[in-house]
């Protein structure tokens, strides 16, 4: 099933990059948090045919794929329920605000640990465990 049947359409770097930079980091998160729990569970649903931790991931990596962002999904060795995604966007540091919120609210429903992250102005580095 297409990403648009679950409601995304294509929007350029520079528009996007844009409608962030009028708004305050605290701003953004709000509406990171507000666009995730409106569409989360729905978009995962529609694209995974399941809501679990594991189809949280599979999503995850289904749109990494699909942005054509640089990155790299670890699987720790001893806990294979610990995922770490890096992600390099080179969006700036208001993407990384924005995204990093919308991870953080979408995978903490069905987290074992609290949500890790660090960013930059160009990269995205977030670790999620499975419960």
């Amino acid at each position: 099933m297409g990403a648009s049947k679950a409601g995304a359409v294509p929007v350029d770097k520079l528009t996007l990059m844009t409608l962030l930079e009028s708004h305050s980091e605290e701003q953004l998160k709000a509406m990171a948090q507000h666009i995730v729990r409106k569409t989360g569970v729905d978009s995962t649903l529609q694209l995974q045919g399941r809501y679990d931790f594991e189809a949280l991931i599979d999503s995850q990596e289904s749109w990494l794929r699909a942005t054509g962002f640089p990155y790299r999904h670890n699987i720790d060795a001893e806990k294979n329920n610990r995922h770490t995604f890096i992600i390099q966007h080179n969006m700036g540091r208001k993407y990384s605000v924005f995204a990093v919120e919308g991870f953080k609210t979408y995978f903490e429903p069905l987290v074992a640990k609290k949500v890790e992250y660090s960013i930059t102005d160009n990269i995205i580095a977030i670790t999620v465990e499975g419960k």
